[in-house]
């Protein structure tokens, strides 16, 4: 039997920063997730709250240094994306069961993975806001 070896291709160069507008002005602490897609196994996401001006601003080495510790943690399920990222990002608000799910994830993780200062916090509120995703218009822009 001949197998033939299909060489693997590198993927897109992971951006240096991403920025995330959501409009019209939301209220502050706005949910958003932001999907990373990879070229194989599972997608990265990553929850981002934006200000009162809509925005949020993330660089590389904040969210690669999430990924890298949700790949340690589940090293089966996820590649390195400074290889393996497909060049797509997408960006969605949150809705009320999203963000229960976000909690439920949270208090499920918390200690075995770390995550942004105020977290927890910021997901009880935007989830005591009620948010309505249908409201926005969400986009992304990377550099």
């Amino acid at each position: 039997m001949l197998a033939l070896r299909v060489p693997e291709y590198p993927g897109m160069s992971f951006p240096a920063n991403i920025t995330v507008r959501v409009t019209p002005s939301p209220p502050p602490g706005l949910a958003v997730r932001i999907v990373f897609r990879m070229l194989k196994k599972i997608n990265f996401n990553y929850t981002v709250f934006v200000g009162s001006n809509g925005v949020a601003n993330l660089s590389a080495e904040e969210l690669l240094t999430a990924f890298d510790e949700t790949r340690s943690v589940f090293l089966m399920d996820y590649v390195d994306p400074r290889s393996h990222f497909s060049g797509e990002i997408t960006a969605e608000v949150l809705n009320g069961s999203d963000l229960s799910r976000a909690i439920d994830a949270f208090e499920l993780f918390r200690g075995q993975v770390s995550f942004p200062p105020d977290y927890e916090k910021n997901l009880g509120n935007a989830a005591s806001k009620g948010q309505s995703p249908e409201n926005y218009r969400v986009s992304v822009v990377s550099s």
